[in-house]
């Protein structure tokens, strides 16, 4: 894993996505309640069903203290961090105010830090996410499955889409209903694009070839002989 800023900021296939890192999110330490001051906790990952980290963090009011330790690549000795994340506000427009964390580098507002050896935002990084790395067909595609796997029902676009949950209203449902079948046709229509991308390319490489064997059939056969005799 390289050092902050590392990699090519305008190839996004080079660089590592956000999904290879570890990471804390905002909404997550929310939901579970862990953001009241005094709160004393531990995240944990695991990759590959393996662990792959863990750290220790007691919550303050103004700051989330970090406390873990990480190895270098190649590197034998662990090292120790203890870094206090601050916390920045913005007042939203329906009222009450929404939670930041604050980049220890760059100073950026930001809901998910990225760990490596240090936890710090997305940008200084130089992230990029999974869906970046996709074709418009696998962006596409990937929409629609995640789409249905959120509703309960199969990630195949031909099956029917899931039932209307329990407790939730009718309308709601419906407008899911829509959303789900604009993000169908949106990946067949990538699909169908897709398709017609490989038949011109093959249709391509067919006319290539074809010239090619009419202009080899066109050269007369006595050529190399005539010249051969002449450098004779």
């Amino acid at each position: 894993m390289g050092g902050i800023g590392s990699g090519n900021m305008w190839r996004s296939g080079n660089r590592d996505t956000c999904e290879s890192y570890t990471h804390i999110e905002l909404p997550f330490l929310r939901k579970r309640g862990m953001l009241q001051p005094g709160y004393y906790g531990t995240l944990s990952w695991k990759r590959g069903g393996q662990p792959s980290g863990n750290i220790r963090f007691p919550m303050h009011k103004d700051a989330m203290e970090l406390i873990y330790k990480f190895r270098v690549q190649g590197a034998n000795e662990w090292q120790d961090v203890n870094e206090a994340v601050s916390f920045a506000y913005t007042q939203q427009h329906i009222g009450g105010r929404r939670r930041w964390f604050v980049c220890l580098s760059c100073g950026c507002k930001c809901s998910v830090l990225h760990g490596g050896t240090h936890y710090r935002c997305r940008k200084c990084w130089n992230l990029a996410y999974q869906s970046q790395h996709g074709s418009p067909f696998q962006r596409a595609l990937s929409q629609a499955q995640n789409f249905r796997r959120r509703f309960g029902g199969s990630p195949c676009t031909d099956d029917p889409l899931p039932d209307k949950p329990k407790g939730m209203h009718w309308r709601t449902y419906e407008r899911h209903v829509e959303r789900g079948e604009v993000l169908n046709q949106r990946s067949d229509r990538a699909v169908i694009a897709m398709f017609g991308r490989w038949l011109q390319f093959w249709q391509k490489c067919k006319d290539r070839i074809g010239s090619g064997e009419k202009k080899h059939s066109s050269t007369p056969i006595f050529r190399t002989h005539s010249i051969h005799s002449r450098l004779l």
